[in-house]
């Protein structure tokens, strides 16, 4: 066989392989690739959200700040990303962390927020709940459309200044410091906050203790749907997935839709059609 066919039938491999990674779905969670019930797909679906998928930092200097900007922050910002943040909210941004066991707070910290977000501890109510008590029900909800919240392996938000308190958990409910599903002497008991709104410069920042509440399996139970609209204020919504730590099979889909929508741009593709003309007619004539 000659090599130039080898090499043909390599690429043909190759971009076989890559369509097909393309094509299956993403099995990550609170990616917006996944359609499964552990995915952001339909949040994304019914918000209208543009999605932010290699540089936050990039995005946030070049991007007005009349939108919200959520994000689930389960690996590190950077030093860089931070300051952007910082910038986006001071001049009129509207910041919403949803976060449990993740970085919220690192950004907390850098913000100069005085609120935290209780990582130790999970969230537990045995009387209002849905199925088992790690499942809670949250019906103090400050939100006239919104009666009420169902939680997902949830933390809570320890308030450190005056804050708008959007929900809080019942008086039932405790912190479950040792994860073992049952209330231990010692451990508090509710209510606790677990969505709060702060102002921050001419900006203003949600804090949500549970970003699972946006999941497909869990975003039309209860009225979470509703209460993840009025958190965004009605503002254009900003998806942040370059803080969802991602499978190889994600970081190929990223680049594949990437290049498709460089591709797909008005003044590229005449030049790829000009290309393919030249190649056929230059074979043609060689012919």
């Amino acid at each position: 066989m000659k090599a130039s066919r080898i090499l043909l039938l390599m690429a043909a491999i190759v971009l076989a392989s890559i369509i097909i990674v393309a094509a299956y779905p993403s099995t990550t969670d609170f990616s917006i690739y996944n359609p499964w019930w552990n995915g952001y797909s339909e949040m994304r679906r019914v918000l209208g959200a543009h999605v932010i998928e290699f540089s936050l930092e990039d995005f946030l200097r070049t991007t007005s700040t009349n939108i919200t900007l959520i994000t689930v922050p389960y690996t590190r910002f950077s030093a860089g990303e931070l300051e952007a943040l910082k910038t986006f909210v001071s001049k009129g941004g509207r910041l919403v962390v949803m976060d449990d066991f993740g970085y919220g707070n690192q950004v907390l910290e850098y913000l100069g927020v005085q609120a935290r977000f209780t990582n130790d501890s999970m969230l537990a109510d045995p009387v209002f709940n849905y199925r088992n008590c790690r499942l809670p029900i949250v019906r103090n909800v400050d939100y006239p459309n919104v009666s009420e919240v169902v939680l997902n392996h949830a933390s809570t938000i320890l308030l450190m200044e005056v804050a708008r308190i959007i929900a809080n958990s019942s008086s039932y409910s405790y912190l479950d410091a040792n994860f073992n599903g049952v209330w231990d002497e010692g451990e508090s008991v509710g209510p606790f906050p677990v969505a709060v709104e702060l102002d921050y410069g001419n900006g203003s920042i949600v804090l949500v203790s549970d970003p699972s509440i946006g999941i497909n399996g869990m975003i039309g139970m209860g009225d979470n749907l509703e209460f993840i609209k009025s958190i965004t204020g009605g503002r254009r919504v900003v998806i942040d997935e370059s803080h969802v730590p991602g499978s190889m099979h994600d970081e190929v889909k990223k680049t594949v839709f990437t290049v498709r929508s460089m591709l797909s741009r008005e003044y590229v593709f005449p030049f790829i059609v000009v290309g393919l003309i030249y190649v056929s007619l230059r074979k043609l004539w060689k012919g």
